[in-house]
């Protein structure tokens, strides 16, 4: 069946031409009554004539389109498209013209967890710190040896001077959970960061600061009332409007997060024990941005000369980078913390959390 469509296309081909040149030299056209005389000189024969006559067909290209337009009427094929008689003769050969097909290599997809590492930022890589012969502690002070002169009223446990609160409470660790489905997070009802700040209130309060814990499921209240995970920031507010309106004297507000760095950014080891480093995050859109700044500036000071390496920074963050507020209006000595990552450990977590209790005591021991 193929070998007689091939000769069926072929013929029909021939026949076109045969039709299309027969026309052509019937005609009176310009280029005929130009060239007669050759046509006279080489008539010695039909094969010269017909090789003469296709010469000038050749020439005229208005002649060379009608002729065209009847090969193809009358064949299917298009002289000026070659790859038309192709798709006559190949089986399986594309219909019309032929396209380059450019072959695209499909990204590689990343799994969630790999998502979650993703660098955000440049930092350094964490360091440890090797432990020297006469390691330089902070000296612990008890209630017993708080003079006057260091207290400063600062340090009277009757009076609620820190707020610490966590406005992502279900933040949790790959230790823990695994990210959901839905939200790719690393999320837990119970194993979060509400643990982180129940140690940092109770290391706090040990050292006669005066802290109220709030353990609200800032998430859960969100699921209740149809809201977007983006209000976050929103409920938290009312819990510290509630709290503030209660204790007049709440003067510091702590807000407890987990980064989703990878281990190697948010772990230090220093003088042999593993802390998950800390991360001061000031919100630009503040109206106390410059004042909270200052306050972070102050306690990150501290923390370099008591536990070198604790701190990742301290990083200003408008709209364009997240929430850009962080209720840090709500205070000039108002800060977000970020405490490890998803790879981190709660006892690398509450590490951290005991030296920042410790740092925020020196801080209140220089006359705040």
């Amino acid at each position: 069946m193929l070998g007689l469509k091939r000769y069926w296309y072929l013929t029909s081909f021939l026949f076109g031409f045969f039709m299309a040149f027969t026309l052509f030299s019937s005609s009176n056209g310009s280029v005929i009554t130009l060239l007669s005389p050759l046509f006279q000189q080489n008539e010695t024969t039909v094969i010269n004539r017909l090789v003469n006559g296709a010469r000038l067909f050749l020439i005229d290209e208005t002649n060379k389109k009608i002729a065209s337009h009847l090969v193809e009427l009358s064949s299917g094929v298009n002289t000026q498209e070659l790859n038309t008689l192709l798709n006559k003769e190949l089986p399986g050969a594309p219909k019309g013209n032929w396209e380059t097909i450019v072959a695209i290599t499909p990204q590689n997809l990343e799994n969630p967890i790999t998502e979650l590492k993703k660098e955000k930022i440049a930092e350094p890589r964490a360091t440890t710190f090797k432990p020297e012969k006469n390691p330089i502690k902070p000296e612990k002070v008890t209630n017993k040896q708080i003079t006057k002169a260091t207290t400063a009223a600062s340090l009277d446990n009757n009076k609620k001077k820190v707020f610490v609160y966590q406005t992502h409470n279900r933040e949790s660790w790959l230790s823990i959970t695994s990210p959901t489905k839905l939200t790719k997070s690393v999320e837990h009802t119970t194993k979060n960061m509400t643990l982180m700040g129940r140690k940092l209130a109770e290391k706090l309060s040990e050292k006669g600061i005066g802290t109220i814990i709030n353990t609200d499921d800032f998430y859960q209240n969100l699921l209740d009332h149809g809201k977007s995970y983006v209000d976050s920031y929103e409920e938290s507010l009312k819990a510290i409007q509630a709290a503030k309106k209660k204790n007049k004297s709440l003067r510091y507000f702590f807000d407890l997060h987990r980064d989703d760095k990878p281990r190697e950014k948010t772990t230090v080891t220093i003088n042999g024990k593993e802390y998950a480093r800390i991360f001061f995050v000031v919100g630009a859109s503040s109206k106390h941005s410059d004042k909270n700044r200052e306050f972070a500036e102050e306690l990150q000071n501290i923390m370099e000369g008591i536990y070198p390496g604790l701190s990742r920074g301290i990083i200003d963050k408008g709209e364009d980078g997240g929430d850009g507020e962080y209720n840090q209006s709500v205070s000039p000595n108002s800060i977000l913390l970020e405490i490890g990552g998803i790879e981190n450990s709660i006892d690398e977590g509450y590490n951290s959390v005991e030296a920042f209790s410790e740092v925020f005591e020196e801080y209140l021991s220089t006359a705040h």
